[in-house]
């Protein structure tokens, strides 16, 4: 009976400790890295792009600037949520060469305005072909990669991040810096 007693009291200390540890694990936040996954570094994909005022544009035709290219839809919650924070940040660094491309994957410039109230950021563009998304090998959204101003894929920040976060314009800054 004692053994017995004893065993429960090990086992009982033992999760004890377990729980301790993973609450103090709780207590001390991991610091989130901002620097996204890193890619390859093969070109990017050229986007054929349309303005709202239906001018073209394309990745391509941006090189010698870093560029982040962000897929999004106004059908998308952490889109949504997101967006106004990229347009933020990308355009606190604009006058050191960073450009956004949000590319909006909705299906025409009706929903994009309707989205905006009519106002359109001229950051948000459309693909001028449908699933050019995919050129990215994007499937969920939001998606973002950062294009070197040699034209070469860096970084890919899959899903919603706090762009107007301090970590992200440290981050930022530093790549357009380099």
């Amino acid at each position: 009976m004692w053994l017995a007693v004893g065993a429960l009291i090990a086992v009982q200390v033992g999760a004890l400790a377990i729980y301790r540890a993973v609450e103090r694990g709780r207590e001390t936040p991991a610091s989130p890295s901002f620097g996204g996954e890193v890619v390859t570094g093969r070109l990017a994909p050229d986007l054929d792009l349309v303005r709202l005022d239906g001018s073209h544009l394309s990745v391509a035709g941006l090189r010698g600037r870093t560029v982040l290219v962000h897929f999004w839809a106004t059908w998308c919650p952490p889109c949504r949520e997101e967006l106004p924070g990229l347009v933020a940040a990308a355009r606190a660094l604009q006058k050191d060469g960073l450009v956004l491309l949000a590319v909006s994957v909705d299906d025409d410039w009706a929903t994009v305005r309707d989205y905006f109230g009519g106002d359109v950021p001229p950051e948000v563009v459309r693909a001028a072909t449908p699933d050019a998304h995919h050129l990215y090998d994007v499937f969920t959204l939001p998606d973002t990669y950062l294009v070197s101003r040699d034209g070469r894929l860096t970084r890919r920040y899959g899903g919603a991040r706090d762009w107007r976060s301090t970590e992200a314009a440290h981050h930022l800054a530093e790549l357009v810096g380099d």
